[in-house]
């Protein structure tokens, strides 16, 4: 297993977290705008992590975060979704 690698990003430190962690298989909560505040900071550190893995998508549970938000796209183009929901 994995210890996975911390990163210090926009004073934020995140974890890019082993496949076989937990909480990728737990359902992740939704974003609270209330309780949880803005999340542009979160986003782009998400974002700025991303791109550094050379990733073209991130989804906050592999940062260790149990959220409902992902980034994806390329340093060009970006797209945060936040509290996504699947319809049909």
């Amino acid at each position: 297993m994995s210890l996975g690698f911390y990163h210090r990003v926009n004073n934020m430190d995140l974890k890019l977290i082993p496949e076989d962690s937990e909480i990728l298989r737990e359902v992740a909560e939704a974003w609270d705008w209330e309780k949880d505040g803005d999340p542009s900071e979160l986003v782009k550190a998400m974002a700025k992590l991303m791109v550094l893995h050379n990733g073209i998508g991130l989804a906050a549970p592999q940062c260790g975060i149990s959220k409902r938000i992902f980034v994806m796209g390329n340093p060009d183009h970006l797209v945060a979704c936040i509290n996504p929901e699947i319809i049909s």
